[in-house]
């Protein structure tokens, strides 16, 4: 793809510019993030971009006044959202940014980012529940329940069932405390999720920029050692066991495992687009399509534990 030339965005690469693009980035994905959870999954992308372009000063300027700008457009919305909640979703742009001047490999570069990224949050978490008066993990416990009986009042809005929603009601508890209870996996796969998003969507608009971006190679040959399906096999194991911490434990890990083996998935697709030579908006619509039908995800996961097997990109293929 050309890049697009520097005259078509000259009013974008200034600092109203940029604070207007990433304030409307923000405001779009916090609505969108209401009806699905990976409906702000590119927030950070405009801050990667102005980070990137802008420098570090002029990047956090824009950053800080999109967070707020962005705070008070939801309020005037009727959509109350607290500062902290745009810091966190828009701090992953400037951490991956730094990230990327190191030159890592695709690896690296999302697993720095993602536990840097998960260190800030636990820091901005733990900052403002002080704040609040009340210790870290009790304010992620009473976010997690009032997250649920939020969801449930927006299914109410919807066309659903009344007997479907009781159920619902009758077991929101029951339905938070899974969560806590996964809440290591959870916070890890999404932050990873978070990054690897981040990181291949700045590939593709930096390219079609014209701007310098690190060379991970051909991603859709990405895969893991097929010696890891056995650490899936034993964490479907701890699930039967009938110790409860044991069970937890491999709850955690299982979900972490079939996090990786979706990522597997989604390389296998990506090299199918590939060899099929599909137009990137194509493709880019494919991918919101999967990301938009939790269905799906689970088939792409499918495929890239089939993988193992079947090797449908013939990577361990003898040449």
């Amino acid at each position: 793809m050309a890049p697009i030339q520097r005259g078509h965005t000259a009013v974008l690469n200034t600092l109203p510019g940029a604070v207007a693009v990433t304030t409307g980035v923000f405001v779009v994905s916090a609505v969108m993030a209401m009806f699905n959870a990976l409906g702000g999954i590119v927030a950070p992308l405009p801050l990667l971009y102005y980070y990137s372009r802008m420098g570090r000063m002029r990047g956090i300027a824009v950053f800080v006044l999109s967070a707020l700008l962005a705070t008070i457009a939801m309020n005037v919305l009727g959509l109350r959202m607290p500062f902290i909640y745009f810091v966190l979703y828009g701090i992953a742009g400037p951490i991956l940014s730094e990230i990327l001047r190191k030159n890592y490999s695709i690896e690296k570069t999302i697993g720095v980012s993602s536990l840097v990224v998960i260190a800030s949050g636990v820091a901005v978490l733990a900052a403002y529940s002080i704040t609040q008066g009340t210790n870290p993990w009790h304010f992620l416990e009473v976010s997690i329940h009032q997250m649920v009986q939020k969801k449930i009042e927006l299914y109410n809005t919807l066309d659903i069932a009344p007997e479907q929603m009781e159920v619902l009601r009758t077991h929101a508890g029951e339905i938070a405390g899974v969560l806590i209870g996964i809440l290591p996996a959870l916070t890890l796969v999404g932050t990873v999720l978070f990054m690897w998003v981040n990181t291949i969507a700045g590939k593709w608009l930096f390219e079609m920029l014209g701007m310098w971006y690190p060379d991970f190679g051909n991603l859709s040959r990405w895969r893991m050692s097929d010696k890891i399906v056995w650490v899936l096999i034993a964490t479907g194991g701890a699930l039967l066991l009938p110790v409860t911490v044991v069970r937890i434990v491999g709850l955690n890990a299982f979900f972490l495992m079939v996090f990786f083996y979706l990522l597997q998935g989604l390389a296998v697709v990506g090299f199918f687009f590939q060899v099929k030579r599909v137009p990137r908006m194509l493709q880019i619509i494919g991918y919101v399509i999967i990301f938009a039908q939790q269905f799906l995800l689970l088939i792409v996961a499918a495929l890239g534990l089939i993988d193992v097997w079947a090797d449908f990109r013939k990577v361990n293929k003898t040449v």
